[in-house]
């Protein structure tokens, strides 16, 4: 069971996957999830409205942190989840770009180069029906 899983959020379509996923994986094995939006401080109240809309899809409240910056958001990201203890970040394959690619966005490599704890990336193909799927990966004795 991963007892603490941080989720960095924004308003990129791989970020919302990132949520929704996460939170399968939540109801799954255990665990409590995080979300962390950075922000520039005139992006707050669109912060607060994305947080409200990725909430609904937990089964349990997230936590949900807002950090304002005018710097680099690799480092909030890795500090936050040292700070919560998180055992996994997940982060979006791009993030801030209205571009659906397959390439990382800076962000996400910097914590992919830089994170302590692993790392789970995701990106626009992963398939969020896990209907019977997740109980085959972990099955529960």
């Amino acid at each position: 069971m991963l007892r603490c899983v941080l989720v960095a959020v924004d308003d990129d379509p791989c970020s919302r996957l990132a949520a929704r996923h996460t939170f399968k994986l939540a109801r799954a094995i255990g665990g409590t999830v995080t979300l962390l939006h950075v922000h520039r401080s005139d992006r707050a109240e669109a912060g607060h409205s994305l947080m409200h809309e990725l909430s609904r899809y937990a089964r349990r409240p997230p936590a949900c942190l807002m950090m304002p910056t005018t710097a680099a958001v690799a480092p909030i990201i890795l500090d936050t989840a040292m700070a919560i203890g998180a055992e996994l970040i997940v982060i979006g394959l791009q993030g801030g770009t209205k571009q659906m690619g397959r390439t990382l966005g800076p962000v996400t490599f910097q914590v992919l180069l830089n994170s302590p704890v692993p790392v789970q990336v995701v990106g626009p193909g992963i398939d969020l029906d896990v209907s019977g799927g997740w109980g085959a990966v972990f099955p529960r004795n």
